[in-house]
């Protein structure tokens, strides 16, 4: 077994060679329209269409401008005085104090997150032109402060007004989501040298025009391997079958609450802080929920006693990580490490002898899916404490080499 710093150093390699394709701030975006999609039941299809195509004849320019007005507005206490209005389930942008002072732009793509229409579009991977707009849009939000040499507190602070404004989440989930993804953004904004136009591209590919840029034309760094092997000579089957336990994406929930509201009316429920349960229906169940729940200990135990129970002779486990549970604006470096650490104990406990192979998923991160490559050394930036971690709780399944 290798020292510890040099086991670290072996890790970093490989596990960057898992995750190079993880570009933060471009997923970020993913995540943040993700979230904030909802769905109306009585919106016709003909309805989105409509949306959809006003959403992409946007200035993109116009709406920025919005945004800042709209923010001028709540701070100068305009909108906090506007408190009465009537639900309008034909226009939603309406159904919110200072919805008048929104402008054309901004009331468009609110509209339109709060239809679910670019929900819809991110769950089936259908990534249009729609959800190019939004994407470029916040990019354009974001470069207004850059291009005024604004400081990250007024962003950040911004935003979050933004967030207590535009009610089409929870503010605590917006909120989080600006806490942790802000920084990062800014500086990928302000280093990469790409226009919103270029990064949105390439996210989006086609249905954003992807604009030509030879910067996206990359070849991820592989350390350099020992000589080429030569194939061995194939053999006949002996008969002899291999049995492989393929484990991902567990999401374990510690704070998982049986009982719970699993209807909660935000990207993730059944926890004691899930809000009121109105409906006994709404309860959620012993061993998790189908609902937008992630699972609790007694159910991965569980599953983990039943397999081996019932399957002694497993020859090794493929473990392909997403070990966090969903809730990505609520989580820190040390409560991720803990994740890690006791989802591995998990393994140990019911398979002692049974090698492992894991892998990284994409939400060990904190953000998630954030994998700066190595030349970003920023303290606040760097994966280490995660690299770090996952060297001591999966060097004796993976070894020297």
């Amino acid at each position: 077994m290798a020292s510890l710093p040099n086991l670290t150093d072996k890790f970093r390699k490989v596990i960057f060679n898992m995750a190079i394709a993880h570009f933060n701030v471009f997923l970020m975006i993913n995540l943040m329209l993700a979230t904030m999609g909802r769905f109306v039941s009585s919106a016709s299809i003909k309805q989105k269409e409509d949306l959809v195509e006003k959403v992409n004849s946007l200035n993109i320019d116009d709406v920025v401008e919005d945004m800042q007005n709209f923010l001028k507005h709540m701070k100068n206490g305009t909108i906090a005085e506007e408190r009465s209005f009537h639900y309008n389930r034909l226009d939603p942008s309406n159904n919110m104090p200072g919805a008048n002072y929104m402008g054309t732009g901004l009331s468009t793509m609110v509209n339109l997150l709060q239809l679910g229409k670019v929900a819809y579009e991110f769950e089936n991977s259908v990534f249009g032109a729609a959800s190019c707009t939004f994407c470029k849009a916040s990019l354009m939000f974001i470069k207004y402060y850059l291009d005024r040499d604004k400081e990250l507190e007024e962003v950040v602070a911004d935003a979050k007004m933004l967030c207590r404004g535009v009610m089409v989440i929870s503010y605590r989930v917006c909120k989080g989501l600006v806490n942790l993804f802000t920084k990062e953004v800014m500086t990928v904004v302000k280093t990469s040298n790409q226009t919103p136009e270029q990064m949105c591209g390439f996210m989006f590919g086609e249905a954003c025009n992807n604009p030509e840029n030879l910067d996206h034309e990359w070849r991820p760094w592989v350390p350099p391997g020992g000589p080429l092997m030569e194939a061995s000579p194939v053999t006949k089957y002996n008969g002899e079958s291999i049995s492989i336990l393929h484990i991902s994406d567990t999401h374990f929930d510690h704070l998982y609450k049986e009982g719970s509201n699993a209807e909660c009316g935000e990207p993730m429920c059944c926890r004691e802080d899930s809000g009121e349960v109105r409906r006994e229906e709404d309860r959620a169940g012993y061993w998790g929920d189908f609902r937008k729940c992630d699972t609790p200990l007694r159910t991965i135990e569980d599953m983990y006693s039943h397999i081996a129970s019932t399957h002694p002779n497993i020859d090794f486990i493929y473990w392909t990580g997403d070990l966090p549970a969903h809730d990505i604006w609520n989580q820190t470096k040390e409560g991720n490490k803990e994740i890690v650490r006791a989802t591995a104990r998990q393994l140990k406990k019911f398979f002692p002898h049974v090698p492992v192979y894991p892998a990284l998923g994409n939400h060990e991160s904190v953000p998630v899916d954030s994998f700066p490559p190595p030349s970003v050394s920023a303290e606040e930036a760097s994966m280490s404490w995660l690299y770090s971690t996952l060297s001591e709780e999966w060097g004796h399944w993976l070894g020297e080499n």
